[in-house]
């Protein structure tokens, strides 16, 4: 599996993850925060894009198998 596959709930804990450790190593900084908040926003845009083709292409499959089923 690919670290792109993973749902978000892995991302948030390992982005949780790094800031606790950086937090505890002393280095508290503002960029790195808003690093990860872009991180997850770039992941969450990845994962709603993937849902949406994923309905849209139910929603393809449903119309085909209609149109098959009316013209049968």
């Amino acid at each position: 599996m690919d670290a792109g596959e993973l749902p978000i709930v892995y991302h948030i804990g390992i982005v949780l993850a790094a800031l606790w450790a950086a937090g505890s190593l002393g280095f508290r900084h503002s960029v790195l925060f808003l690093l990860a908040f872009l991180y997850l926003y770039m992941v969450n845009a990845r994962c709603a894009m993937k849902l949406r083709k994923r309905i849209q292409h139910e929603e393809m499959k449903s119309a085909y198998q209609r149109r098959n089923q009316y013209a049968g």
